[in-house]
């Protein structure tokens, strides 16, 4: 298993479980909207709190691959896109929560096929999907303060 498919799915997973209950209760158990506060609010501490602090705490330059930010950032750009479509009415409908868990799926799938699937056609993608070689300088770096 490539460090790449364990960080995506299994890592983030067990990150994500003390969300995942305290979702449940709030649904299941105190039928509050506690739930979905946890999660949302949860994912911005993710997404600035931890990556700001990381990047700080770095000590380094870091060098971030291109490849895996697009896929990352597709697919949050539209689980963001499909949250907002759910959270229009103000009701979970029993169908509009089997699709985001179908489509969890179909992230989990991409991110097993997704770097032999552009190795195979890299040759046809876009410059920023290609892997740079060991001479090239990477795509993408964040200069940090030492």
């Amino acid at each position: 298993m490539s460090d790449d498919f364990a960080g995506a799915t299994l890592m983030s997973a067990g990150g994500c479980a003390p969300d995942v209950f305290s979702a449940l209760i709030g649904v299941c158990i105190t039928h509050s909207d506690i739930g979905v506060g946890t999660v949302v609010g949860s994912l911005l501490f993710n997404h600035l709190g931890i990556i700001g602090a990381c990047g700080l705490l770095a000590g380094t330059t870091l060098h971030l691959s291109l490849r895996l930010l697009f896929r990352e950032m597709l697919f949050y750009s539209l689980s963001i896109v499909v949250l907002l479509l759910v959270l229009y009415d103000s009701q979970f409908e029993w169908w509009e929560c089997l699709g985001m868990v179908l489509l969890y799926g179909v992230y989990v799938f991409v991110c097993a096929i997704y770097t032999p699937l552009l190795n195979k056609f890299e040759r046809y993608l876009p410059s920023f999907c290609r892997e740079p070689t060991a001479e090239e300088e990477p795509l993408t770096k964040v200069c940090l303060p030492h």
